[in-house]
């Protein structure tokens, strides 16, 4: 996946879920991992790192995950 196609993917997962993106992100990762799915997990690793950086941009002392 390109990376702008994670950020667009970032975006759209904040605008559902909001302060929940990271954690929801997250935890499709772990689900990824859970199934043997490596490479789909590295990707949602990817989106939880970026939904954590674009939320931190919004809300500079805030903490979502």
């Amino acid at each position: 996946m390109q990376q702008l196609d994670i950020w667009g993917a970032t975006r759209a997962l904040i605008e559902i879920y909001g302060a929940n993106a990271v954690t929801t992100a997250a935890k499709r990762a772990e689900r990824l991992v859970a199934e043997g799915n490596r490479e789909g997990a590295r990707r949602w690793e990817e989106i939880t790192s970026a939904a954590q950086e674009m939320l931190n941009r919004r809300q500079p002392n805030a903490s979502y995950s």
